[in-house]
């Protein structure tokens, strides 16, 4: 999806984990950024994975919801359906990966005007 950035990984983190914002941030240090490209790679923290994981297809709609509430995705311009849409290849993709024992990758890539 575009417009993903590290603030909006830590949103859903904080949301679905409960953790504070500083302490969610923490967990995502880029693994890779490229310097030429502007390209950052961060790994999921496991604790989001799992819940990931665990969503239910009923909270999809609730969860973008409080998540479109917030300040990343509300200045972003984020509407209610295309979160859930996130979160539910989201949820698949974390059920996938705990299912392999791998872990869950973001490639985030900046626009180019």
């Amino acid at each position: 999806m575009r417009d993903v950035d590290t603030a909006k990984i830590a949103t859903l983190h904080c949301l679905l984990t409960g953790d504070l914002f500083d302490d969610a941030m923490a967990h995502y240090e880029p693994v890779y950024a490229s310097a030429d490209e502007g390209a950052v790679v961060l790994r999921l923290a496991d604790e989001l994975t799992g819940h990931l994981a665990a969503l239910d297809d009923d909270v999809f709609d609730d969860v973008a919801a409080e998540l479109a509430a917030t300040e990343e995705f509300e200045y972003a311009g984020w509407e209610g359906e295309v979160i859930a849409a996130m979160l539910a290849d989201l949820a698949d993709l974390a059920r996938l990966a705990e299912s392999q024992g791998q872990a869950l990758l973001v490639w985030m890539h900046p626009l180019r005007t």
